[in-house]
C-alpha cells in the first residue's frame, strides 16, 4: 500500500479592475473620477473631496487615464485652477 498524493491547488492570480479613481493633486484624497462623454468626446475630471473640478476635450482614442494625465498636467501648470460648486 502507498500514501495518498495530496491534491494540488492551482492559483490563479486575480484579475483587477482598471482603476476608476485616482488622487488629487491638490487635498491629496484618493478621491478624483473621470467621467467621459463619448458622443460628444468630452470628459469631466472631478475630486469629490475637494470640489476641484475640469472639463477637457478628449480624442477618441483617450481613455480615462489620458484624461486624468491631461488633468493633472494643466493643474501643475496654471497653479491652482478654480473650485466649482454644485
Amino acid at each position: 500500500m502507498g500514501r495518498r498524493h495530496k491534491k494540488h491547488i492551482i492559483l490563479f492570480p486575480k484579475k483587477r479592475l482598471p482603476r476608476n479613481h485616482w488622487t488629487c493633486p491638490r487635498c491629496e484624497k484618493d478621491a478624483v473620477i473621470v467621467l467621459i462623454s463619448r458622443d460628444d468626446l468630452s470628459a469631466i475630471v472631478r475630486c469629490g473631496h475637494c470640489k476641484l473640478e475640469d472639463e477637457f476635450i478628449i480624442r477618441e482614442v483617450w481613455e480615462p487615464v489620458d484624461v486624468f494625465s491631461a488633468f493633472v498636467d494643466r493643474f501643475w501648470r496654471a497653479g491652482l485652477i478654480e473650485v466649482t460648486t454644485q
